[in-house]
């Protein structure tokens, strides 16, 4: 029930984004497909960055965003006053973070608690997120369940080039 939202994406070369929401609300067409519950996922994707692999390196990243530094890394606003890590997860190759980031730059409408996963595909760092919106609170079980769906399905449809 999710479909790319192409106005709101930011596909260039170097960090593309992908805002994904509702077939219905997208397409403007009522008999679209709709998910379980509406949410708003995003997937970036960052530059190859050659290095030991994500998985060596997962120990470390999950202690590095419980820091200030790494704090600041995950808030829109770049402060890392603005985000309180709530639960980390490692699943597989891929940390599921639940966050609370009140930034002045969240998007409208969506609220401050979140889930986030952090996973390598064909050597890119890509993160995605499953927000709900502040009128209908997506269950936590249900937005980490639906992030482990987009990761599971990015992998699945990445071919290594």
């Amino acid at each position: 029930g999710y479909c790319v939202d192409r106005a709101g994406s930011r596909l260039r070369a170097d960090t593309p984004l992908v805002l994904l929401g509702a077939c219905a609300s997208i397409a403007r067409d009522r008999s679209a497909g709709r998910p379980l519950q509406q949410g708003l996922l995003t997937v970036a994707v960052s530059p190859p960055d050659g290095g030991p692999g994500f998985a060596a390196t997962l120990p470390q990243l999950e202690t590095f965003l419980s820091s200030p530094a790494g704090r600041a890394a995950l808030a829109r606003d770049g402060l890392d006053t603005s985000v309180e890590v709530l639960e980390t997860r490692r699943e597989g190759e891929a940390l599921l973070i639940r966050l609370r980031d009140t930034s002045a730059t969240a998007l409208p409408g969506t609220e401050a608690t979140y889930w986030r996963g952090l996973f390598e595909v064909n050597g890119h760092l890509v993160t995605a997120s499953v927000m709900s919106f502040a009128n209908q609170p997506m269950a936590p079980d249900l937005a980490v369940a639906t992030l482990r769906g987009v990761i599971a399905e990015t992998r699945r449809a990445s071919v290594a080039g």
